[in-house]
């Protein structure tokens, strides 16, 4: 079976471009159609030359078509393993988090996936249960992996022996299946739009002639949901004309099948033009009940709002750049700005009733599908912005939630799966604004729905776009101004979970980790300035992606925490291997202290985005005992004998590892005491208004101790005891310092997480020929270290007393002794940098 690094070397990104190419090279082949044909020697040709030239003709077509036929095989095994490639190290990142965050010990030796508990540690409860599941994640993305890879190596040895045929007829034809070959451009098209589920896998093959003649077909269809003009109550439509959910449905397959494909898209986009795409997406919110007995349902009308966003994408994407002319695979620059100043300056009717929305709002609900281009979404974007601020300025506010309160208020049904058969008149009457899904009446959600999926586009936007108009003033910082000073639509729509901010939280995520360029390390260092104060105690969602942007930028996380004297952990050649890609020095973000320290706390008042970036502070850790401990970033220990290397080593790993770690898990539980106490509070009040003369939340924290306290695993049960004595002897007290004083040191007790990472990182790294000298029934017949997770208890008794002595072999005791002493310090301090 592939391996964890070996997985976790691939490239998926670099395999999907390798992709992209060969679909280039497959259109520059088709293509040339005119040519092949216009190249077959003329008839007036005679003689034994002129035989020969035909049959040198013929075999030089077919040989091109058997090129043709390989390709399209070749270029779909590439995509497919990309992706599962990708979705493969996605699943292994985040479960060997979840496994280090419980001090657990990862091993894929001899093939099979692990994990074992530190050695003398107890079991959190739930944390078997949590590793067994990580590990059954990683197994199954090991597994999906190399099926991937046998698959794409079968292709390419399928086409390498020249297994794809063909055949004698058109390079267009080259890449069908039989019965579609030899057809008509007209007849193709006709079957295509009939069978879209069947030829979805087709329409790249085609070639550029017929890709445009299919996409006009579509935008017929499309044509057919333009109802005419709502704005004045005149229905240029007979309701007779108005598409059933069954034709709808099949409309969206049509979509799904072809709108995906560029030329198809941006031939259907030329054709309808921008006011009727946005009528387009008005239309589809407008008549409900009035098809006769089969009105669209809400998941068809879902899937409609994201095949519409789909198709938008795919024929704008290729757009870059202000003045862009178009070409057969995007829409001209124009085209956009069409779209979103018409957007912007009109308002529609919808829901049958006198309400209206803007024009930006529908688009607001296109824009968060996945494949939208930079251009499109930041032209958007700035849009939005400057509407926003015209009205404000007009009116005192936002403009976006006075639609969002109606009786029937509900923009975007994409939340909705397709096969949802619930109709308009059922959700309205259910629960018509179903809290926790996005409404649609803020665009900016879309909009950074939509770049959550761009990288590129999210860093433009947040570092300062290009396409402000003139004469627009845009917020100075983005990222403060989107954190701390928009008004984001809190209306009936919304809960805790806020759909705009918990996008905006996407974006930022996908801006500072995703592809990362030096603008990445900028924009991390302004997000943690942004959320001094506070700003995200209120959103869950944001605690969780900032412990993904903490945790992807954890080298340097460590770095603020780290003392005197601790040395850079990363290699000379990759200065941040824990980004992807290939990075340098000015990719480092260089955070403060003081705001990290606090963003800590804040990220720790979330259960799970603790657990998650204790979980990265782990793995960091893990890698920094072995940088330290395998001598790569030995200083000062030159000239020195083996007790003296690792003496400097130990000296190295306390001030670069240990008290980085204590920090940053200390911070976090700060926070965590500080949603227990909160919890306390709430309880006390509770219990009080119920005349109830004491403090009820003694028994919610030591049930909390008892095992469910992220980031620490097991306590004691006198540690229980000792708190809820402690806790539950108050009456009637203020409870901020007695919780602090009675549970914070065992809240940030997480030796046992970390213990097991400590002495695997020092018994990896001590030398064979000392281990056989001190320690001889650690060593295996075949002379090397036996791996921890197959000792016996002989083994685990000799690595025991090793541990007791001075030399080399005490290093794990005496790590492990100082990372207790850093964290039961780690507390104190945090309360320091507070001013309590």
């Amino acid at each position: 079976m592939v391996d964890i690094d070996t997985l976790l070397s691939w490239k998926p990104t670099d395999l999907a471009a390798v992709g992209d190419r060969l679909n280039e090279d497959r259109r520059t082949l088709l293509d040339l159609q005119d040519e092949v044909d216009d190249g077959y020697p003329p008839s007036t040709w005679t003689g034994d030359g002129s035989t020969a030239a035909r049959t040198n003709h013929t075999r030089l077509r077919d040989d091109l078509n058997d090129l043709v036929a390989e390709i399209a095989p070749v270029i779909t095994a590439i995509d497919s393993a990309a992706s599962t490639i990708l979705a493969a190290q996605q699943k292994v990142e985040a479960a060997r988090q979840t496994i280090a965050a419980r001090g657990w010990l990862l091993s894929t030796a001899g093939g099979q996936v692990r994990a074992d508990p530190p050695a003398g540690a107890e079991e959190g409860d739930g944390d078997r249960e949590a590793v067994q599941g990580a590990v059954d994640e990683i197994t199954t993305a090991l597994s999906d992996a190399q099926q991937a890879d046998a698959d794409l190596a079968a292709v390419l040895g399928n086409a390498e022996s020249n297994q794809y045929d063909g055949g004698t007829g058109t390079l267009s034809d080259a890449g069908l299946p039989p019965h579609l070959q030899g057809l008509s451009e007209a007849e193709l098209v006709d079957y295509f739009m009939e069978h879209p589920e069947e030829t979805a896998p087709y329409v790249d093959q085609l070639s550029t002639q017929q890709q445009q003649a299919l996409g006009e077909s579509l935008a017929g269809q499309l044509e057919r949901l333009d109802y005419g003009d709502w704005n004045y109550g005149d229905q240029e439509t007979d309701a007779d004309d108005w598409l059933t959910d069954s034709e709808l449905a099949q409309l969206n397959a049509q979509l799904a099948a072809f709108g995906h494909n560029a030329t198809v898209a941006t031939t259907a986009l030329n054709q309808i033009g921008p006011e009727t795409y946005l009528e387009l997406q008005q239309n589809l919110l407008m008549p409900h009940g009035d098809q006769g007995t089969e009105p669209p349902t809400i998941g068809t009308m879902g899937e409609s709002q994201r095949q519409l966003g789909a198709l938008l994408a795919a024929g704008t994407s290729g757009i870059t750049a202000d003045g862009q002319a178009g070409s057969t695979t995007h829409v001209p620059e124009e085209w956009v700005d069409d779209l979103v100043d018409h957007a912007t300056s009109t308002d529609y009717n919808y829901n049958w009733g006198p309400d209206t929305v803007n024009g930006l709002q529908l688009l607001g609900v296109a824009a968060g599908e996945p494949g939208h281009g930079t251009y499109f979404l930041n032209r958007l974007g700035s849009e939005v912005e400057r509407y926003e601020a015209d009205y404000m300025a007009e009116n005192g506010g936002v403009p976006w939630s006075q639609w969002s309160s109606g009786p029937d208020s509900r923009l975007d049904y994409t939340a909705y799966g397709a096969d949802d058969g619930r109709s308009w008149d059922e959700l309205m009457s259910e629960n018509r604004l179903d809290p926790g899904t996005p409404s649609g009446f803020d665009p900016m959600a879309g909009v950074f729905e939509g770049m959550a999926h761009n990288p590129d586009a999210a860093r433009e936007f947040l570092s300062g776009d290009p396409y402000v108009a003139e004469g627009q003033d845009a917020p100075e910082n983005r990222i403060d101004y989107y954190l701390n000073d928009r008004e984001w639509d809190t209306s009936p729509h919304e809960d805790e979970w806020v759909t705009g901010m918990r996008h905006f939280g996407d974006a930022l995520v996908s801006a500072t980790t995703e592809s990362p360029t030096p603008v990445s390390a900028d924009l991390a260092e302004q997000a943690v300035t942004a959320a001094q104060g506070g700003a995200l105690d209120d959103y869950p969602s944001l605690q969780r992606d900032y412990a993904t942007i903490l945790g992807a930028y954890m080298p340097d996380v460590y770095d603020a925490f780290s003392g005197p004297g601790a040395q850079d952990l990363q290699s000379q050649g990759d200065t941040n291997p824990w980004l992807p890609g290939e990075q340098t020095a000015d990719m480092r973000a260089r955070f403060s202290e003081a705001e990290l320290r606090d963003v800590l706390q804040q990220v720790g008042q979330d259960e799970t985005a603790g657990q998650n970036l204790t979980g990265a502070a782990t793995l960091y850790a893990n890698y920094g005992y072995d940088a330290v401990f395998s001598g790569a970033v030995d200083a000062g220990a030159e000239g020195q004998d083996l007790t003296g290397q690792w003496n400097s080593r130990l000296d190295n790993a306390v001030s670069s590892v240990n008290s980085p770690f204590a920090d940053v898990v200390g911070s976090l539980g700060e926070g965590y005491s500080e949603h227990l106490r909160a919890e306390g509070l709430r309880a006390d009040q509770e219990a009080s208004n119920a005349g109830d003369g004491y403090w009820q939340a003694g028994g919610y924290v030591a049930n909390k101790l008892a095992g469910e306290i992220p980031f620490v695993g097991a306590v004691a049960p006198d540690v229980v005891d000792a708190a809820v004595d402690g806790i539950t002897g108050l009456n009637d007290v203020d409870t901020t310092n007695e919780v602090r004083a009675d549970i914070g040191s065992y809240v940030y007790n997480t030796e046992g997480a970390l213990q097991g990472v400590a002495e695997g990182a020092v018994y990896r790294n001590l030398p064979v020929d000392y281990l056989q000298q001190y320690a001889p029934e650690l060593v295996g017949p075949d002379g090397r270290a036996v791996p921890m997770n197959e000792w016996t208890q002989a083994q685990a008794d000799a690595w025991a007393s090793l541990n007791g002595t001075s030399g080399p072999g005490g290093v794990a005791g005496q790590l492990s002794s100082d990372l207790a002493d850093q964290l039961d310090g780690s507390a104190s301090q945090t309360e320091r940098q507070d001013g309590n």
